[in-house]
């Protein structure tokens, strides 16, 4: 029936049809095209990958000196430690193997999730539900599905030696039921505000993900993380991977031609790879995710860190 229906769409509305054929055209042979681009470009001369990619990523002018990740970025208001522990949950397939060994008593945060993929796991609803994303339509995606809070993280961008933040909208809700002292601890945070100290596009902005964004803010509150399900598209350890899967994963997982860019989904695995090999050996940040095992990649590692770093 489906099919019918496509084919009766493309005879009253020839537009749309050509329009819908560009695109699943492009995204079977032109993306793939592009994709070999980025690998050899990422492979033999990392330094020009942001030509590639653009504003997504930083500039060869713009690298900096490695040092600790925490300091990578500012904050509107001077962070200070609210959490003993606690736990970030991500949607990474990884996270029901791993299910077993968060502990409920800690204060546990859900990146991106929202009810329907809550109710996949009924480990994870015995948990108090406290979410938090960087991104405006995935907050509203979540807040329409019936849960709440959501922690908005907002951004901005470096202006003549100053930081212009975004505008927050007030959509943080805490119509729930929870003790006192973990709602202040909440409140607490909440209205605080995060940029990479590199970031300078007030239009397009680092593609750097809501994962990175909530562990770092979190982070920056708290004296010991534990992260899960943080995959990263990733549906086996990364360390089962070769080279070149790992470079496909990485730049090539969009599920289909209405998802994200190639470019978009290879900038964030960047910023994700280098900030995940960077926390790996932090006694503070304990990852329980097919990333865990990223320091085997050494030779993408290195391209990695040619990019961002002097």
């Amino acid at each position: 029936m489906e099919f019918f229906k496509k084919i009766s769409s493309a005879l009253t509305n020839p537009k749309d049809f050509m329009f819908r054929l560009n695109k699943y055209l492009n995204w079977i042979f032109i993306d793939k095209i592009i994709f070999f681009f980025a690998i050899f470009i990422f492979t033999f001369f990392p330094n020009y990958i942001y030509l590639f990619l653009g504003e997504l990523i930083i500039k060869k002018s713009d690298k900096w000196k490695k040092g600790d990740p925490e300091d990578d970025w500012i904050f509107s208001e001077e962070p200070s430690v609210v959490f003993d522990e606690i736990n970030i949950i991500c949607r990474g397939s990884s996270l029901k193997k791993n299910i077993g060994k968060i502990n409920k008593n800690f204060i546990t945060f859900f990146v991106n999730i929202d009810k329907k993929f809550l109710d996949t796991f009924s480990e994870l609803k015995k948990i108090p539900y406290i979410g938090i994303t960087a991104d405006k339509s995935v907050e509203k995606q979540i807040l329409l599905s019936g849960l709440t809070p959501v922690i908005n993280l907002i951004g901005g961008y470096k202006i003549n030696g100053a930081i212009a933040w975004d505008r927050a909208d007030e959509t943080f809700k805490n119509n729930f039921e929870k003790n006192k002292k973990i709602l202040n601890k909440i409140n607490l945070i909440k209205s605080k505000k995060i940029t990479h100290f590199k970031e300078r596009s007030e239009i397009e902005r680092f593609y750097i993900g809501s994962a990175v964004l909530a562990i770092f803010f979190l982070g920056k509150h708290s004296r010991k993380v534990n992260i899960y399900g943080w995959d990263h598209y990733l549906d086996r350890n990364v360390d089962e991977y070769n080279y070149f899967q790992s470079l496909y994963n990485m730049a090539f997982r969009s599920k289909g031609p209405w998802d994200k860019k190639l470019k978009f989904v290879f900038a964030e695995a960047i910023w994700n790879w280098q900030y995940a090999f960077r926390i790996t050996n932090d006694n503070k940040y304990k990852i329980f995710s097919n990333l865990s095992t990223i320091s085997v990649h050494k030779k993408i590692l290195k391209k990695i860190n040619t990019i961002f770093f002097n």
